[in-house]
Formats: C-alpha cells, structure tokens, sequence
C-alpha cells in the first residue's frame, strides 16, 4: 500500500535555481530599464549647459579685468619703447622734448636718463598724441614769430628823413605846448565862470540869422577856421 503511493516532492535544487535565474533577470532588466533613462535624460540635456558650463562661459564671456588690462597695455608698451629708436646726440633729445611741451631737462638727470624719459614719453602717446603736440609746438612758434614781428626796431635813415622829422618837432612841439597851457588855464578857471560863458555864447549865436550857405566838401565837415583877416574860411572833412 505504501508502494503504490507515490507522492512528488519537489526538487529544491530546481527550485533554487529557479529563483535565482528569476532574480538575475529582474536585475538586468531594472540595469537595462535605469540605463535607457539615463540615455534618455543624457540626449534630453545635452544641449542644455550644466551649472559648471554656464559659469564658464560667463567668465570667458565677461571682460579682462582692469589690473590684467593694465598689465597688458604696460607689456604692450614696453615691447613698443624697445623697438623705439632714439638718438644718442643729447642736443637733439632735449629738442625732441621741447617739441613735445616736455621739460628738457629735471634734477640730477643726466643723458641717459633724459634719453629713456625721451623713449618712455613716445611709448606712451600714440602717433595722433604726437602730432596733435608737434603742430601746437608748431602754432606757438608761429605766434611767437608773429610777435616778435610786431616789435619795434630803428634802423639808420637818411639825411633827408632827419631834415623832415626835425621840421616836424620844430612845428609841432610849439604848438602842442601852447595848447597844454591853454588846456591848464581853462581848469583853473572856476566852474561857475566857465558855465557862465558858455550861456553868454549860446545867446550870441541866437542872435545870428543865416545869410548864406556854401558846400565845403562832399563829405562831412570836421572843422574850419577863418583867416587871420576874416575874408576866408578853411574847412576839413571825413574821409
């Protein structure tokens, strides 16, 4: 009777295997599954820049800052006073610097020294500086010429000038001396006296009617004067 029963029971070892395969498979599957995501978010973002990225570019994209700019534009000029040609005659370095408007020459500086503050100055202005300082030098020289020009200066004449001139102060000189005096007793005479007399002549010259008239000149009259005997009368005009 026992023989006939036949129970199965199951094989362990299967069984074992079973799940193990199982658990394998769950596991390439969960590894295949994060891995497509992970392509997935990678292809979705790879246009997309990264935080590191984006602060990157920002400080390629921002500007040198202003001490590496300094120090640039100072080894961009040096490299340019090297290349400088400068002459070794000290006569003709002070004069390039006076062309410049520059001191040609400070305390206890001696050739040398005034021949790299020469090639250090040139380095520093750019060729519009240059020119723009050479042609003021240039308009200042020109106004100092022109008023050197304006100066007075005597030369040798001859002996007619001096027969000229001599008559003149003869005529003159008298003359000028009278009026002066004239012109000292007019203010010494008081105010009163002097209004006075004007009044007086007002009302003469109201009392003289117009005889006859005669064109002196074309233009404005400026003075007249009659003769020492009244039968004639001189007369000057504007020109």
């Amino acid at each position: 009777m026992i023989q006939d029963e036949t129970v199965s029971m199951p094989n362990r070892r299967t069984t074992t295997i079973d799940n193990a395969e199982r658990v394998h498979n769950e596991l390439l599957s969960q590894t295949a599954a994060v891995r497509q995501a992970f392509e997935q978010q990678v292809n979705t973002s790879a246009n997309i820049p990264t935080r590191r990225e984006s602060e990157t570019l920002r400080l390629e994209d921002q500007p040198l800052a202003e001490d590496q700019q300094a120090l640039l534009a100072e080894f961009e000029r040096r490299r340019r006073a090297r290349q400088i040609h400068v002459s070794t005659d000290d006569v003709e370095v002070k004069a390039n610097l006076r062309q410049l408007r520059e001191p040609i020459c400070l305390f206890g500086e001696g050739p040398a020294e005034r021949r790299e503050r020469l090639r250090n100055l040139i380095s520093r202005l750019s060729d519009d500086e240059i020119a723009q300082k050479l042609r003021k030098k240039e308009e200042d020289d020109k106004r100092i010429e022109d008023k050197k020009e304006e100066v007075t200066w005597y030369h040798e004449g001859s002996d007619e000038l001096q027969i000229a001139r001599y008559w003149i102060a003869q005529y003159s000189l008298p003359r000028a001396k009278e009026r002066i005096q004239k012109l000292k007793e007019y203010v010494a005479v008081p105010e009163v006296y002097r209004t006075a007399k004007i009044q007086d002549l007002y009302r003469r010259l109201r009392a003289i009617s117009l005889h006859c008239s005669q064109v002196g000149d074309n233009r404005p009259l400026s003075y007249c004067e009659f003769s020492p005997n009244d039968q004639m009368v001189a007369v000057s005009s504007w020109y």
